[in-house]
């Protein structure tokens, strides 16, 4: 390596056979990056042990005897040692599963070049010649921080148990560069941690308050005083409510800046907290903004925010010089991407509506700020709908709220029919544009073309009662709709996709308040889909099932009657609405089997369910002839049962096999 390039090109070189610390079986590894120290006299490495090629693997010398005289030579004695009556097997092609596994075979899979790869952090301190060994197998993810004056890692030995069921802790190790001594800063801490700029304080999150480990003094600072920082409204069942987030620390390791619901709180190491915005009192968000991505620190004398209106989605941008928030723009429209010139006190954000495709506005200031693009000058040649907010209460009395987005040909004289689109919180799609396209199926600018009011609301689950939950808030939800008397309550639909599918799926068979219901890779049975494997990540759906979107917080031996109660499967006989899934054959997301358990329920209930089935698609359709005809199906669908339509064919007629793979192989539509 050389040094001082600007000056006299010093070399220095570290040779891991005459290393000491370095073992014999050990070889400095290329696939971990070398990481400088930002003062430059450490440099930061991987190592691993060596495993030498085996012999076998060689290719046979020329001299090697030849394998047939070998045999022909060999002692008949050997032959009589053999059970002659036993058969000669190859290896199985075979794996071995144990209930012990802490990961699962396939997790191991997909972790197995992570697995190959793993190694030991060292660092060589140039100018003395010292390499210290920093990690060995014990710890888990060492980082450096601080600019190399500190490493970071994790030890979760003791935490194996709750990590492998959606409930991962683990204990935070400080390891000193200079000398490898290693300090266990806090035990069973979960995310966010890291160090300040100097690494003489690591923060941790824990029981919705921040602390700052003193590393040179060995003593804890509480930062947050009695001010919880924990979001009471996230409703996964874990142990502990997780924070808003953090910005990260001041000049001079003054301070860490966090984040409550609405604002930005700087938490001193000598001092009380400081609420440095008043967002909470009009219910606007403010988060802080990185322009620098290279700056360690954050300057509270001139930092830049972003604001969202909770209620309104109003979006804007603010700057904060000490005890002042300036207001630099707060509109309708959605503000985002704020960026500035490296050289220039010149400003960039990008804009954007439902109905107002984004486009980048630069200034030197923000009132002044010019508009410098049309991604869409040909939009107002075509008729174009447009959103607002619902408010509406969930069952617990949480006031919740969603998108609504008005029909393209909107007559106020005129009541119309609804697509409500389901996921999680969707509200802030209301400011999201969305371009019309053919090969997007679950479009709300496609919907409202067609001559839709499309709602996205917001939903919290309850714990052990997602389905129930999610149904009786969507009756809420639909219902402030149906106030306005713009929607006809008896032309509402419903669709989702993946955990949006599992809603799509249940609701129709608690709540008959739609008129038909398309289902996208759902779930089906949570009994069945507990004990699977998600295959795209290798890793058991035990722990997302408890902890996870499913929120069911125990497994189905424990309480069997939640579990039932929240499956469509088990819940058949109430299914009233038609219903219309899809799925992809190669599904490794959620498996498609979901779809046909309910598929076979159906039939033997006979209850109204139709099945689209895409050969060789995933969890979302990649090949653009089926994302455009499931896009066709579903807009057919809903003009069927929600405006009356006459039904295309594929809807109420039986098409045979044949029938089908004719069309197939024709090169027409199946069924259209």
């Amino acid at each position: 390596m050389w040094r001082d390039l600007e000056g006299s090109f010093s070399q220095s070189a570290l040779d891991p056979a005459t290393t000491e610390e370095i073992g014999p079986d050990e070889r400095i590894v290329d696939f971990r990056s070398l990481v400088w120290a930002d003062d430059g006299d450490a440099i930061f490495f991987g190592v691993k042990e060596w495993t030498p090629k085996d012999p076998e693997d060689e290719a046979p010398s020329e001299d090697a005897p030849d394998e047939g005289a070998a045999e022909e030579d060999a002692p008949e004695e050997n032959a009589a040692d053999e059970d002659e009556g036993a058969p000669k097997l190859d290896p199985a092609d075979m794996e071995i599963w144990r209930s012990s596994d802490v990961r699962t075979l396939p997790t191991q899979k997909r972790d197995e070049r992570a697995d190959e790869q793993r190694n030991d952090l060292f660092v060589w301190h140039v100018d003395s010649g010292r390499t210290v060994r920093l990690s060995d197998e014990d710890l888990d993810d060492p980082d450096v921080v601080a600019g190399g004056a500190l490493v970071l890692a994790t030890d979760d030995d003791a935490y194996e148990l709750d990590g492998m069921f959606g409930r991962g802790r683990a204990d935070l190790i400080a390891i000193d560069v200079e000398t490898g001594e290693r300090t266990t800063l806090v035990e069973g801490v979960t995310f966010p941690y890291g160090a300040s700029p100097s690494g003489d304080f690591v923060h941790y999150y824990r029981d919705g308050g921040f602390f700052a480990f003193d590393v040179q003094g060995r003593t804890v600072v509480p930062l947050s005083g009695e001010v919880s920082f924990a979001n009471e409204q996230y409703d996964h069942p874990v142990p502990e409510k997780p924070s808003y987030g953090l910005a990260g620390w001041t000049e001079n390791d003054e301070a860490l800046v966090v984040y409550d619901e609405f604002d930005v709180w700087e938490l001193p190491i000598e001092g009380s907290p400081r609420r440095l915005t008043q967002g909470r009192e009009d219910e606007v968000v403010f988060r802080a903004v990185r322009l620098d991505p290279d700056a360690d620190a954050i300057d509270l004398g001139n930092t830049y925010l972003t604001m969202r209106g909770k209620w309104t989605l109003r979006y804007g941008i603010a700057r904060l010089q000490g005890e002042e928030v300036e207001r630099l723009v707060y509109e309708d429209d959605n503000i985002g991407r704020l960026a500035k010139a490296s050289e220039a006190d010149v400003y960039a954000y990008v804009a954007q509506d439902f109905d107002d495709s984004p486009d980048y506005f630069v200034g030197s200031s923000f009132r002044s700020a010019k508009q410098v693009t049309a991604t869409n000058p040909f939009q107002n040649q075509y008729a174009w709908g447009h959103t607002e907010l619902v408010r509406y209460t969930n069952p617990n009395g949480e006031p919740l709220q969603g998108a609504l987005f008005y029909p393209a040909d909107y007559d106020p004289s005129r009541t119309y029919p609804m697509i409500v689109y389901i996921y999680e919180f969707r509200s802030q799609s209301a400011k999201q544009y969305s371009v019309p396209s053919h090969r997007s199926y679950y479009n709300p600018a496609v919907w409202t073309a067609e001559g839709y009011f499309v709602l996205q609301p917001d939903i919290l689950f309850d714990t052990r009662d997602p389905g129930v939950s999610s149904a009786r808030t969507l009756e809420r939800a639909v219902g402030a709709v149906v106030e306005t008397g713009m929607v006809d309550p008896e032309r509402v639909g419903l669709v989702g996709h993946s955990w949006g599918g599992y809603q799509a799926q249940f609701v129709p068979t608690y709540t008959d308040v739609f008129a038909a219901s398309v289902a996208g890779a759902g779930i089906s049975n949570l009994v069945t889909m507990y004990g699977s494997i998600f295959w795209v990540a290798g890793a058991p759906e035990s722990g997302h099932f408890e902890t996870g979107q499913e929120r069911m917080d125990v497994p189905y031996y424990v309480d069997r009657d939640a579990y039932i109660r929240n499956s469509a499967v088990f819940n058949i006989e109430s299914l009233h609405t038609p219903l219309l899934l899809e799925v992809g054959d190669s599904d490794r997301n959620v498996n498609w089997g979901q779809s046909i358990e309910l598929y076979n329920i159906a039939r033997r209930a006979q209850k109204p369910l139709t099945m689209l089935v895409y050969h060789g698609e995933d969890h979302g359709l990649r090949q653009e002839e089926n994302q455009a005809d499931y896009q066709r199906r579903i807009i057919e669908w809903f003009d069927h049962h929600l405006k009356g339509l006459e039904p295309a064919d594929w809807i109420e007629e039986q098409i045979p096999w044949l029938e089908q793979k004719k069309r197939s192989e024709g090169g027409g539509p199946t069924g259209g």
